[in-house]
This record gives structure tokens, C-alpha cells and sequence, in this order.
């Protein structure tokens, strides 16, 4: 409990000073994202854990991807 804590309070001050933009906030999270695949159990853990190192370029474009999609189905 308190790791995850603590990890919210550096996420909070990575936030803060990169200036919140949507990168800094996806690149600062990147450590409470790996710390939250640790429970899991190991093929769900690696997929996690590639998930969590993921680029904000490449979360980008499958964010656009998903939203595109996702209009055309209605």
C-alpha cells in the first residue's frame, strides 16, 4: 500500500514538473504502469509490461486507430 502511494505522489511530481502536457503525463507514468503489472502472473505480466513500455508515438496512433474505429461503427 504504502509503494503505491508513494508511486502516485512521484507520478503527481513527474506531472507537475514536465509541465502536463500528454506526453509528460504518459512518459511519467511509465514507472506506475510497470509496478502495477508486477501482481500478475507471467504471460499476463509480459504483455503488461510491453503495454506499459509502449511510446506515446505508438500510443498515439492506436488511440487514433481505436477512435476511428469506433466512429465508423456508428
Amino acid at each position: 500500500m504504502m509503494q503505491r502511494q508513494l508511486m502516485l505522489v512521484v507520478g503527481m511530481v513527474l506531472v507537475t514538473a514536465s509541465g502536463c502536457t500528454h506526453r509528460g503525463i504518459y512518459e511519467g507514468t511509465t514507472a506506475w504502469r510497470l509496478d502495477g503489472c508486477k501482481t500478475l502472473d507471467a504471460p499476463d505480466r509480459a504483455a503488461c509490461e510491453a503495454d506499459a513500455r509502449r511510446s506515446y508515438g505508438e500510443y498515439q496512433d492506436q488511440r487514433k486507430q481505436a477512435l476511428e474505429a469506433s466512429e465508423a461503427e456508428r
